[in-house]
């Protein structure tokens, strides 16, 4: 549901199409989906900080040049 992990609970008769049910917050799945986004940002994150390095020394080179 729009990125909120729920679980449905409840009767659904397929032939008519007709139920009772609700929406439950699934901490669980809640969990476990932070910590899965808390890993991409980590390695996200460690990539830009490569990446600033190896682009430091061109930097430190073009502001040499320029004065």
């Amino acid at each position: 549901m729009n990125g909120v992990c729920v679980r449905w609970r409840g009767c659904l008769d397929l032939e008519r199409l007709d139920g009772v049910g609700c929406l439950e917050f699934d901490e669980d799945a809640a969990r476990l989906e932070d910590a899965i986004l808390r890993d991409e940002l980590e390695k996200y994150k460690a990539k830009l900080r490569e990446f600033e390095d190896k682009q430091r020394p061109f930097k430190l080179c073009e502001r040499g040049g320029s004065r």
